[in-house]
């Protein structure tokens, strides 16, 4: 009966050891960032924005939803960078925390940007002057000039 005892004492003992010894391991649950991208101006979505993570250095496109979508992030803050042309660049920070989607949706606001009219701006040798339109297509002020330059 002793024996059985100590038997079961040393079970107990070795197995406490061997629980001692077992590391706890912390488990990282990963996060998502997503949003939507749209036209400051109309509120439609804009597709094929070009979505970028800067600090991991991955880009995402726009659907024709103007949604994104960057999944496995580990926890902690980003900068989000986001262009398309003829549109202002936005930056914006998100935190990610863990098991959870962060959601940014942004706006982007339109550029002036010129649109110069079809007809080509070759003067030719015998021309003094040419017809042409610009045109601002976009929101804003459009600076421009027009300058000659004589060749001898």
């Amino acid at each position: 009966m002793r024996s059985l005892k100590v038997t079961w004492i040393l079970i107990l003992i070795i197995m406490g050891l061997y629980l001692y010894r077992c590391k706890t391991e912390e488990i990282i649950l990963h996060g998502e960032i997503s949003g939507l991208v749209t036209d400051n101006l109309t509120s439609l979505p804009l597709q094929a924005v070009a979505v970028k993570l800067n600090s991991i250095n991955d880009t995402r496109s726009t659907g024709i939803d103007g949604k994104y979508l960057f999944k496995s992030l580990i926890p902690g803050g980003y900068d989000i960078e986001v262009s398309k042309p003829r549109y202002a660049t936005d930056v914006r920070t998100a935190i990610v925390t863990s098991a959870n989607t962060t959601p940014i949706d942004i706006a982007l606001h339109q550029i002036a940007y010129p649109e110069v009219s079809p007809t080509h701006l070759d003067f030719g040798l015998d021309s003094t002057q040419k017809s042409f339109t610009i045109t601002n297509t976009g929101i804003g002020i459009l600076d421009y000039s027009i300058t000659s330059t004589s060749q001898d």
